[in-house]
Order: structure tokens, then sequence, then C-alpha cells
């Protein structure tokens, strides 16, 4: 994975790729959330849990190792899955940063970006170090919003 060397301390790599493959599966079955919609976010722990059942029968006892990278992904206690959460959020970040725009919405404040990316600094702290800085000069979009 090319992000691999960003990470703080080393991770097991085949752990984080399955935490990103089962959280990308249900995400597309669920509906992925824009980032910064408040409604969808309301609504969206609720439709990923119902479409991992539907997927791997989640809720079901035994449910096995997808069931459990999910889970892991999303409670993100593990480094392996704080590394995960933090390349799951680089895409939109990096789309955002260079285009001042995510999924063709109106460039969303550098406040909030700044906010969503902040888990990425522990797991790493080395990536992106120019755009962490609060200006302007390191971030297409506004600063007010």
């Amino acid at each position: 994975m090319v992000l691999e060397g960003y990470a703080s301390s080393p991770v097991n790599l085949a752990k984080v790729l399955r935490m990103l493959v089962v959280h990308d599966v249900v995400e597309i079955d669920a509906g992925d959330t824009f980032a910064y919609d408040a409604a969808g976010n309301a609504t969206k722990e609720e439709r990923e849990r119902r479409a991992a059942d539907r997927i791997f029968g989640c809720c079901q006892p035994g449910s096995g190792k997808n069931c459990a990278a999910m889970e892991e992904f999303d409670a993100a206690a593990t480094p392996e899955a704080r590394f995960a959460n933090a390349v799951d959020r680089v895409q939109p970040f990096l789309q955002n940063r260079e285009t001042g725009e995510e999924r063709g919405t109106p460039t969303i404040c550098q406040r909030s970006v700044l906010a969503r990316m902040d888990p990425v600094r522990t797991p790493c702290p080395s990536f992106g170090q120019p755009y962490w800085r609060p200006s302007t000069t390191s971030f297409r979009g506004s600063t007010s919003r």
C-alpha cells in the first residue's frame, strides 16, 4: 500500500486492507454518505449496520472475520483501525484540497475539512504536513464557511 510508510507505527497491512474493503463494500450497499451531510450522517450507522447484516450476517453470533473487521474499523481502537480510518479519509481530503470540491459540491470550509481530517494526524503524523496549517496558501477553499 502506497501510504504504509506514513504510519506512525508498524501495522498489519493485510488487516488494514481487509478493514478497508469490508468498510467500502458496506458503504456501497448502504449508500456512501457525503462526509459533510449532517442529515445523511444521522442515519449512516443504522444503514451501514443493516447493509453489513445483509452482506455478512453480522448480527449473528460467530459471524466471522468480515464483521470483526468492520467492528474494528468502526471502533478505531487499534493501530490498524486508526490507520485504515486515516487512509479512508485521505482521498476526499486531497480531492477537496486540490480542486476545492468534493463530489461536485461547492467548496467545504477549511475548518470542517481539517476537523474531519483530525483522526489522520495520530496514525499518520507526517502525511500532509503542509496541509495541516490553517492558511489559505496551503488549502483551496473558503476559510470562513
